[in-house]
């Protein structure tokens, strides 16, 4: 019923290749989170400062 095109199955260079663009794509957000966390501490620390 649903048997239309099915892609091919993907190889392990590309199984790997895209594990590591996921692990990259993870530690980007995890670290732009913490940056917009810190954010305004760091802007009224500097505000203060000067």
């Amino acid at each position: 019923m649903f048997g239309g095109f099915q892609p091919p199955p993907a190889s392990a260079e590309d199984i790997k290749a895209a594990e590591v663009e996921a692990g990259f794509t993870i530690q980007r957000a995890v670290f732009s989170a913490a940056a917009l966390y810190i954010s305004p501490f760091v802007i009224d620390a500097v505000w203060k400062f000067f």
